[in-house]
């Protein structure tokens, strides 16, 4: 995969870059208007074709001392989650 910033224009563009990003592990940072889908996006993906829990925690809504690094998959129990 080609690293670099690219422009996405299709929803089903979207989900296959997230999902080349997730299986090479490299990190993915999706920027655009508010309201264009991002985030159900994404929870469609991790959902519904990564079979993940998803948890949606806004940065923007948090103060600065209870952001604690990048979101990464986690295993409480028997049920994994992206935090």
């Amino acid at each position: 995969m080609e690293l670099g910033i690219r422009s996405v224009t299709t929803t089903a563009t979207l989900k296959n870059l997230i999902l080349s990003c997730a299986k090479s592990k490299i990190p993915l940072l999706i920027h655009g208007k508010p309201g264009i889908g991002k985030s159900y996006t994404v929870r469609d993906v991790v959902t519904n074709t990564m079979k993940i829990n998803f948890l949606d925690m806004r940065f923007s809504q948090l103060p600065p001392e209870d952001i604690s690094g990048l979101p990464v998959p986690i295993k409480v129990g028997d049920r994994q989650y992206a935090t």
